[in-house]
């Protein structure tokens, strides 16, 4: 494959990414995750509440965890403190502020299309 499509095929996957997360953040409050199997930093759980529903999850499978025995130990207890601190009308919230970076990696998936389209890959 060409750079463009590479360019394109890497910000499609990081559209996808923060569209996740603002799923993740919607189903918070709105059913629009029915028992969806969610995985981020080698941790999975199945659940019906978005964020807090995996930081609830994640907690419950690591009782003890201090955030120290690896990298993604650490990030999850770092998210786990994070929600915890907040309500879930406050991390419902955050949802828009993935709306721009969306579409910011919408405007790139569609430059690259149109320049693979043009021939020039």
């Amino acid at each position: 494959m060409g750079v463009n499509t590479d360019c394109r095929d890497e910000n499609i996957g990081k559209k996808s990414h923060f569209q996740q997360l603002k799923n993740a953040l919607l189903a918070i409050k709105d059913d629009i995750l029915l028992n969806e199997e969610l995985t981020a930093h080698g941790y999975t759980t199945t659940t019906s509440r978005g964020l807090r529903g995996f930081m609830d999850n994640w907690r419950i499978d690591n009782p003890t965890s201090d955030g120290t025995a690896n990298d993604n130990d650490e990030v999850l207890f770092t998210l786990w403190q994070f929600c915890e601190s907040k309500t879930d009308d406050e991390l419902y919230a955050y949802n828009t502020d993935y709306d721009s970076i969306i579409a910011e990696f919408q405007t790139k998936i569609d430059h690259y299309q149109a320049l693979i389209d043009g021939g020039e890959d």
